[in-house]
């Protein structure tokens, strides 16, 4: 229908070349995404100046075994101003006459007569081709094909094909054409499968047949040449082209894109009736199952197998269907038989030999969304062979779980490296998961040893924005937008939360709001609202507005944006333009007859669907409005039996409105921890429950509410009975915001510096299509086989300290506890060692001397403590108190140092240094601190008893046993103070001050931001922020006169730059490898990385390995250390993680 109107209208025409071209993804399973982009989003945006009428023919045919609802509801609500008549042929109904008597319908019913006239003038049309010689004789071949038609013109089409045939030369033959023919159109295809029957070629024919009529796309006659090879194991040498009807007895044809395609769908149902008596008959699961086979033995062949020699699985002379096998094989299994074990066994080996080379054929063809397809499709065949056969273990069930956590937590690095899911991937795979299970060991490749999960959990997909807040998340279809505080708009693939592209709003975002497509975007900042084309990547206007907005939604067509401002007006604005429309103020009679002053709103949220509008005022009831009556409907007020503290009962966090019209409900979370559920058509409570919600989103089918509460953890709840469903465990930053997708099977969430995305597994068995989508039992397991762990790890790790002296790691918690454990097996190894005083004082930092075993560790509440540790007769260790202090004015201690004698114990904290004694518990030295950015002390590895300061731009020595300063160099390249051009800012970070080449050397890492008149730059895709690598010879300090530390006295020594480095995520530290020093970073995507020091310029670092996304945007801060052996520990929540052989391979990569 689109084409049509685009040939009739060239404006309409180049609207959807720009859509093809530059669209959202259209979900084709879902009627009213199709009606949304192409015709609401895309046509009726149009002028029609003239009228467009609609053919749709054989309607009963086109959505048989589908929701008739659903399409009758789309054509309801066609504008009446739009110039739009519809002409709808089907037999005849009942179900369609139902629905169509809702209509404004003129009703004709068509006999088989009544078609003569049109097949008269298709036939006299096409009579010049007729085999008669005199223009007599082509008339009475046009009375007798019209005679003989019966009123069908699929009959017709066909028996004027045979005329046209050369070998059709005398009037016999022409007569022969027309006497076979049956009155009956499947008499003609049953005179066609008899000739196909008797032919040398019928078994060929068939599977020709059988690869048409169930392919999921029509092929090319190159793939079907190449299919004909896998599923018969015979090379055609004829073209196609010209022997295809020849072949399959003209019920198939080859189009002018070289596509074959059926003739007609009338053939397709009669070659699939299940009483058809002929061997050629397709039965379709056993079709689907021949396919299924073919591909699957492609797919398991040895071109496909990886080698480390050959190090890609993607052959240079592939098959030209092995793209559509990669790509479609699982929809083949999802329609075959069930009961097939032939089948069954050989998926069973495509998924344990062949399966990681074909992730990566996927990957390279840059399609993700295609595991997660064969995930879902792999569910609903099991679920169908489990009717047949006992599915007792197996690991097919368990790819079905792992393939989309995958994409969503390994896909940003599989795009750029598909080889990668050979040898970097199933490693840091759950212990459970079948990936890790088959390929997750490797006798030289990486091993984890230590705390990571057994089964995957909630969070599939996670990202940090590093230095900046993220502030507000919008999600539709399979677009979904997290705005930041610096004014940046990130555009994600919903399915596989793929990056697609990077806006600029240019302040700090404080609302996101999608249209009825995915394709218009608004975001709300200070005093402003843009509107954007997601797809095209573009701004189509932005405004000032005199009043912050509070909310704001978009009309059905798109065509208009409502907003809500703290002015308390609602105004309307074109979409195309911004241009105003209309506004008007709204009046709150119950807030303002009480106490008679005038009350600004707090916020408000906007239901086009309920047509109302919920306005919160500080310590008020909730108010209603109607919008399209425009009046006020009334207030929320809540019972007061639940009312705790008078007028704090009505101070809200937050509010939404049920977006399923068919529910007419307003849903509060209130300070006092209740949350209630309010009828917007009478303004009365409910139901109402203590739930203790910050921030809560509802589900697009209106159907449950998702929360977070104080200790970050996200609620999920029935959003009728507000009955508690589930719980998602985690302790972090609170959320800043919440949604859910449009499939109401994910949910979204901002907090703090990152985003997360969700998916729990009471999510999929509230969904009402769950049928035909991940069922939870399959995608969510329980884990039972879990061992108790030998210490209690509800409280996550804060601070990492390792020992190389006996290879063991303290662990500082956020509960206070310090714990500890062998590096050779973190996970039955970890014991608690001691604990600070109170529940909520996690540790910050922590030092340890091994000759006479003094661990010092300090909290967040400023005390710090020295414990002697002693070893028992069972060796087992024990910690005792023998120092315990607080920080100057209590102050956050940011670094501890202990001595190799564990006699001196050094404190600092933002405002001074001290030393402190421990044999006689005294302080004996301090130093006062001038304001300083960045800091860290470091023992001196050529002379213990010399400490080192870094202090901004300075180095600095000093004496141990009194912190008498001996030497002081300063260099001003790596100054913290921004430069006289303005054009850049940096700061050192501590992370990356360590000693390297056998402690001669010095190491900085400083990071820069690129600025611009006084502003930072953001531009999407340029300036990306690198990390200057430093080095400083300490030697330089020998020959340096000792001086008082002030500017004037100080000596300037540079220092000698290795790289500039970009997208530096976390410093880890300093290893020696093949006798040179490192410096080992993670690159923002997550890559582990080296690059070597040396003086001089370095133009290459190395990429090793890269860990999954919620290592790095877990809970608590990230930790991570290199030990000498070259084995990377990581702190992950509450355990620690080994990786050994990590720094084995590596990719260089330039630095540009």
């Amino acid at each position: 229908m689109a084409f049509q109107m685009a040939r009739a209208n060239p404006t309409i025409a180049e609207s959807i070349w720009q859509l093809s071209r530059l669209g959202p993804p259209i979900d084709t399973r879902n009627a009213k995404s199709i009606w949304h982009n192409i015709f609401t989003g895309c046509i009726f945006h149009k002028s029609l100046t003239q009228p467009h009428y609609w053919v749709i023919d054989a309607l009963d045919e086109a959505i048989e075994g589908t929701p008739l609802d659903e399409y009758f509801m789309l054509l309801s609500k066609i504008d009446d101003s739009i110039p739009l008549k519809v002409f709808i042929t089907s037999r005849p109904s009942i179900s369609l006459d139902n629905l169509f008597a809702g209509l404004p319908t003129i009703t004709e019913s068509v006999t088989p007569d009544d078609s003569l006239a049109d097949i008269r003038l298709y036939v006299e049309t096409s009579s010049a081709t007729l085999p008669v010689n005199d223009s007599q004789q082509r008339k009475t071949l046009v009375n007798d094909l019209v005679g003989k038609s019966g009123g069908s013109f699929l009959w017709t089409v066909l028996v004027m094909k045979q005329l046209r045939d050369p070998s059709v030369v005398t009037v016999e033959d022409v007569h022969a054409v027309l006497e076979k023919v049956p009155e009956k159109m499947s008499e003609l295809y049953i005179s066609n499968l008899k000739k196909l029957e008797s032919s040398p070629t019928k078994t060929l024919a068939k599977h020709i047949i059988t690869w048409a009529l169930c392919s999921v796309r029509p092929l090319t006659v190159d793939q079907m040449k190449d299919a004909i090879k896998l599923s018969l194991d015979t090379t055609l040498s004829r073209d196609l082209r010209t022997s295809l009807q020849h072949l399959c007895g003209q019920f198939l044809d080859v189009d002018k894109q070289s596509q074959i395609q059926v003739i007609h769908e009338t053939a397709r149902a009669f070659l699939t009736m299940e009483t058809l008596d002929s061997e050629l008959r397709v039965d379709l699961p056993e079709g689907h199952k021949m396919i299924a086979t073919a591909c699957l033995k492609h797919l398991t062949s040895d071109e496909l197998k990886y080698s480390k020699r050959r190090r890609s699985a993607v052959t240079i002379n592939k098959l030209s269907i092995a793209d559509y096998a990669c790509l479609r094989f699982s929809e083949h299994i999802l329609r075959a038989s069930s009961s097939s074990d032939e089948l069954f066994n050989l998926l069973t080996e495509f998924f344990n030999t062949n399966v990681l080379s074909w992730i990566e054929c996927v990957v390279q063809l840059r399609d993700l969304d295609c595991l997660i397809r064969t995930a879902r499709h792999l569910t609903r065949y099991l679920q169908r062979r489990s009717k047949h056969v006992p599915m007792i273990g197996g690991d097919l069930g368990t790819w079905a779980v792992d393939l989309p956590r995958i994409v969503t937590q390994f896909g940003l690095n599989l795009l750029s490296n598909p080889t990668a899911i050979h040898t970097l991937i199933p490693p840091f795979c759950p212990r459970n998961s079948a990936i890790f299970r088959h390929f997750g060991y490797a006798e030289d490749g990486i091993k984890l040893i230590g705390a990571w999960k057994a089964g995957w959990d909630d969070r599939i997909f996670s990202i940090s924005y590093h230095d900046t807040y993220a502030t507000a998340v919008a999600a539709l279809d399979q677009r979904f937008v997290v705005g930041l505080a610096d004014g940046r708009l990130k555009v994600y693939r919903t399915s596989t939360c793929e990056e697609l592209t990077t806006l600029v709003h240019g302040m700090s975002v404080s609302m996101l709001q999608f249209g009825a497509t995915s394709k218009l975007l608004a975001s709300v900042g200070l005093r402003s609202l843009k509107l954007w084309d997601t797809v095209a990547g573009k701004e189509i206007f932005g405004i000032r507005t005199d009043s912050q907005i509070l909310a704001l939604a978009f009309n059905e067509t798109e065509s208009l944006i409502l907003l809500a401002s703290s002015d308390k007006h609602i105004s309307a604005r074109n979409t195309t333009d911004g241009s105003l429309l209309y506004r008007f103020a709204w009046t709150d009679t119950f807030v303002e007859k009480d106490g008679g002053h005038h009350l600004n709103p707090n916020a408000a949220k906007i239901s086009i669907e309920q047509q109302v509008m919920a306005v919160v005022y500080r310590s008020k009831p909730v108010q209603l409005w109607c919008l399209e009556k425009q009046r006020p409907i009334g207030a929320c007020l809540r019972h007061s039996s639940n009312l705790k503290h008078n007028n704090a009962g009505h101070i809200v966090h937050s509010v939404v409105l049920n977006p399923n019209p068919a529910y007419q409900r307003l849903v509060v979370s209130y300070w006092d921890d209740g949350l209630v559920s309010f009828d917007t058509t009478t303004c009365r409570p409910v139901v109402e429950i203590t739930a203790g919600l910050d921030k809560i989103a509802m589900t697009p089918n209106g159907k449950t509410i998702a929360g977070g509460d104080g200790t970050g953890s996200i609620k999920i709840y029935d959003s009728e009975t507000l009955q508690f469903l589930h719980r998602v465990p985690i302790q972090g930053d609170p959320l800043t915001c919440i949604v859910f997708t449009t499939d109401s099977l994910r949910i979204i969430d901002v907090r703090g510096t990152q985003s997360n995305v969700w998916e729990a597994a009471i999510l999929v068995s509230q969904d009402s299509y769950s049928s035909a989508s991940e069922p939870s039992d399959s995608v969510h397991q329980s884990i039972d086989d879990m061992e108790a762990p030998l210490v209690d790890q509800s409280s996550e790790i804060t601070t990492l300290h390792c020992c190389e002296e006996n290879g063991i790691a303290f662990c500082g918690r956020t509960d206070g506890r310090v714990d500890t454990c062998s590096l050779d097996d973190p996970e039955k190894t970890m014991r608690n060692l001691y604990k600070h005083r109170g529940s909520f004082t996690g540790i910050t930092c922590f030092d340890w001397a091994s000759k006479p075993r003094i661990a010092v560790s300090a909290d967040s509440s400023g005390h710090f403590r020295v414990m002697q540790i002693t070893t028992g007769t069972r060796r087992e260790w024990s910690a005792q108190q023998v120092l315990e202090a607080k920080s100057e004015q209590g102050c956050a201690i940011r670094q501890v140092l202990v001595n190799s004698t564990g006699s001196l114990v050094l404190v600092s904290t933002s405002e001074s240094d001290s030393l402190w004694s421990v044999p006689t518990k005294e302080r004996i030295a301090h130093i006062k601190a001038p304001k300083r950015t960045t800091w860290k002390w470091i023992v001196r590895a050529s002379k213990s008893s010399q400490l080192l300061l870094v202090e901004d731009s300075a180095v600095k020595l000093y004496e141990w046993t009194d912190l008498t300063q001996l030497n002081i160099c300063e260099d001003t390249s790596i100054s913290t103070v921004q430069g006289v051009s303005n054009s850049s800012v940096s700061h050192v970070d501590t992370d990356a001050i360590s000693i390297a080449s056998d402690g001669n050397e010095l190491v900085f890492a400083q990071k820069v931001t690129r600025y611009e008149h006084g502003q930072q730059v953001i531009t999407p895709g340029a300036n990306r922020p690198t990390t200057r690598v430093h080095l400083f010879d300490l030697s330089t300090l020998e020959h340096v006169t000792a001086v008082q530390p002030t500017v004037t006295g100080s000596s300037v020594v540079p220092t000698a730059d290795v790289a500039d480095i970009p997208d530096v995520d976390y410093i880890i530290g300093t290893v020696k490898r093949f006798n040179a020093w490192c410096l080992l970073f993670i690159s923002r995507k997550g890559w582990v990385c080296s690059v070597e020091l040396r003086s001089g310029s370095v133009d290459t670092f190395q990429k090793h390995f890269f860990i999954p996304s919620v290592w790095r945007t877990g809970n608590s801060s990230f930790n991570a250390k290199v030990r000498r052996n070259q084995d990377i520990v990581f702190a992950h929540n509450d355990g620690v993680i080994v990786v050994k052989n990590g720094l084995d391979i590596g990719e260089y990569v330039s630095i540009i």
